[in-house]
């Protein structure tokens, strides 16, 4: 066994736990290490993968380690299953105090152990706990009130569906007390107009949303952001709309309602920057829906477009539509899941002559 005093600890340590997180470490290979080597293997009794938590048991028994504070003997219980271990009262309300942590790993342990045992709450506060730490919502909303307290805790904790507990928070008759917490609990229960309706405080959130879902299958909730950012006549708003008609393209079989709402919404924001984001999705792909969009502001508010699109748009008579099909998930416009199929030139004379007309009209 290598001697402990030939390196100083915190090098030995340092090097122990580099070891133990190589995927094709070889863990017996720690025991060189001798006692140095606790800690980690202490820490590693809580490890994701079982057979970490058993190789970690292994060499703790090899050392002669024992549990002896409640967090060792909880981490020791699951990884070597031995719950009756864990059945005293001195443990249980420790875990019990770990019901509320924000960490999911922490909660996740806790319930773990509880449910092993047999645990049974109580009161409504123990009960709350433990459908919280659970995801337990139907439990949560019998509580009624009396689970307030610790879904508003939820608010902050990691790994929490946020619809959910939106929902479970209007189930208890939660009244948020400022703007921030009503649009937390709007965008959380998927109220995007609504929380546009609070103004600028929510268009970096819906922004961030919308970012966030594209890459996503969530269909139904980018149409309802989409709607919600027409509200801004911001470049963020223009911007993360122009993004979603990229990223969305109709195929031969199904019109995209993303890209249809983000389209309209870009031709009810307007002005130059919904229409100069209209043109750039119609040069990429040309569809009825931008061609119909564009034309309406030209009818409409020709006088909002700069000279330098105006002059692009009048040179224009032709553009390429591209008719695709889905080798992958519908429909997120991405060429590793798409193919074109089908190419065909659409005459736009309508656009070139309206840009014609206003450019005239300026000069």
């Amino acid at each position: 066994m290598m001697n402990d005093t030939s390196l100083s600890d915190e090098i030995l340590t340092t090097t122990v736990n580099a070891l133990w997180r190589m995927p094709d470490f070889v863990p017996s290979a720690l025991m060189k290490f001798g006692k140095t080597a606790i800690p980690t293997l202490v820490s590693a009794l809580s490890a994701d993968k079982p057979a970490k938590r058993v190789a970690a048991v292994n060499m703790l028994h090899q050392l002669g380690w024992q549990p002896e504070i409640e967090a060792e003997r909880v981490a020791y219980a699951i990884a070597t299953e031995n719950w009756g271990a864990a059945k005293d009262d001195r443990t249980v309300s420790y875990l019990s105090a770990r019901l509320t942590e924000p960490n999911p790993h922490v909660r996740w342990e806790a319930t773990t152990v509880l449910k092993k045992i047999g645990y049974e709450p109580k009161d409504n506060d123990e009960r709350a706990h433990y459908y919280a730490a659970t995801s337990d919502w139907q439990q949560l909303r019998t509580l009624g009130r009396g689970a307030l307290k610790v879904l508003l805790q939820m608010i902050e904790w990691e790994g929490v569906d946020k619809f959910d507990l939106g929902q479970a928070l209007e189930a208890a008759g939660w009244d948020p007390k400022d703007t921030h917490q009503r649009l937390w609990l709007l965008l959380s229960t998927h109220r995007f107009s609504e929380a546009a309706d609070l103004g600028s405080i929510s268009l970096d959130p819906l922004v961030e949303l919308s970012s966030e879902l594209v890459h996503t299958s969530s269909r139904g909730l980018l149409v309802e952001i989409a709607k919600a950012l027409s509200r801004f006549r911001e470049k963020k708003a223009v911007d993360a709309l122009a993004l979603l008609t990229e990223r969305t393209t109709p195929t031969l079989e199904y019109d995209d309602p993303v890209f249809s709402s983000a389209v309209e919404s870009l031709s009810q924001i307007g002005g130059n920057l919904g229409a100069a984001a209209i043109w750039r999705s119609l040069q990429k792909c040309a569809h009825a829906r931008s061609v119909n969009a564009l034309e309406r502001i030209l009818t409409e508010k020709p006088s909002t477009l700069a000279d330098e699109d105006l002059r692009a748009i009048a040179r224009t008579e032709w553009l390429t539509a591209k008719y695709i099909k889905p080798t992958g998930p519908i429909p997120f416009g991405d060429p590793d899941t798409t193919e074109i199929v089908a190419e065909r030139p659409i005459q736009v004379t309508t656009l070139s002559q309206l840009a014609k007309a206003e450019l005239a009209r300026r000069t």
